[in-house]
């Protein structure tokens, strides 16, 4: 995705299930593509209220 005029942007997801072993919250992570070509990958996204997982 690519931000608006004043750098702003909005993406909408599902909540992915959970992983086979049950000891990871649901999570997505994100990479970014700067304009020049550079990425780097960021931490998980939990999911607020998420119980899947046995803590």
């Amino acid at each position: 995705m690519k931000t608006d005029r004043d750098s702003k942007y909005t993406f909408y997801t599902l909540k992915p299930g959970i992983y086979p072993n049950r000891t990871s919250l649901a999570h997505i992570h994100l990479t970014v593509l700067e304009p020049d070509g550079k990425y780097y990958w960021l931490e998980d996204y939990q999911f607020e209220g998420d119980a899947s997982a046995d803590r």
